[in-house]
């Protein structure tokens, strides 16, 4: 693509969000409901073929018009989150937090914390959320994210993600170290999902297989075993209209010091007990499935 064009494509999509950013929520995520479902297989069959691989290993039983039924409602979950970064504050008002309770004890506590969660529903509205609770406004917050491949789209996330309150890390060969710099500043908060990119393969959530401490979910154990950190599991559901529901869930204390591979695997079968029962009801919405690896 040249500068040109890649200069008319960026006023192009600019322009689609600002108007899209002016939108009641609920109007543009039907936006982007539409446009997942209908485009997203078409300009992405490698992503096709994996949702559809992951719709026959989490419900088999679905057949035929049922089974394209499921994956056309995860490609439509997948257009309504790129829609939604338009209208990314507005959200913060529909959404509902359960367990205010934990997350202001969680984020007093001045120990270091990894939020984790899977990318279900809108898991943006989950972490912006979170990052302005009072009880979190003295923590030192970073948030871990996928840079996406197209610097258009890139661009504008970015610029979505800079109005709350935390340093944007982007997954790389440092990320481990920054991960670990962050945790020893002083009352340290780091947001990682637990089901992002793998480099090595080993995804999550295991979804049968055995686990595997050398995967990126092994890695951030380790960390968090080595820093003293606690881990928060919190998960996003979505409920129609563009409203959700984010759920904080009782803190993880991950044993202190350096662990083995069966101590690190059997934190990671700890967590996929949490996790893979919301994936599974959830699939639906889980915007993973399009990157998952099955086999």
């Amino acid at each position: 693509m040249s500068d040109f064009d890649l200069a008319v494509r960026r006023w192009r999509e600019q322009a689609m969000h600002n108007a899209m950013r002016r939108m009641p929520p609920a109007l543009c995520s039907k936006i982007g409901s539409y446009m997942g479902a209908n485009v997203g297989p078409k300009i992405d069959p490698g992503g096709d073929r994996a949702v559809r691989a992951v719709v026959r290993l989490v419900r088999p039983d679905l057949e035929g018009a049922a089974h394209e039924a499921a994956v056309h409602r995860i490609w439509a979950n997948i257009g309504r989150v790129f829609a939604e970064f338009s209208v990314l504050p507005k959200l913060l008002g529909r959404t509902e937090l359960v367990g205010e309770d934990i997350a202001r004890e969680v984020f007093s506590d001045p120990r270091p914390l990894i939020v984790v969660y899977p990318h279900l529903a809108n898991w943006e509205v989950l972490g912006a959320l979170l990052c302005i609770h009072p009880a979190a406004r003295d923590r030192r917050k970073c948030a871990i994210y996928a840079p996406q491949d197209d610097p258009v789209r890139a661009a504008i996330a970015e610029q979505c993600r800079a109005q709350f309150p935390a340093d944007l890390i982007p997954q790389g060969p440092r990320i481990w170290k920054q991960f670990r710099e962050r945790l020893h500043e002083p009352r340290g908060s780091v947001f990682a999902p637990v089901d992002g990119t793998d480099p090595v393969g080993r995804r999550f959530p295991l979804f049968g297989r055995a686990p595997d401490h050398r995967g990126a979910v092994g890695k951030l154990i380790r960390v968090a075993a080595a820093s003293g950190a606690r881990l928060l599991p919190t998960y996003c559901s979505r409920k129609p209209g563009a409203r959700f529901t984010v759920t904080v869930m009782p803190p993880i204390d991950v044993p202190h010091g350096r662990l083995g591979p069966a101590d690190t695997e059997a934190q990671i079968v700890r967590l996929n007990e949490i996790f893979e029962p919301l994936v599974r009801a959830g699939l639906d919405d889980w915007y993973m499935a399009v990157e998952a690896e099955v086999g």
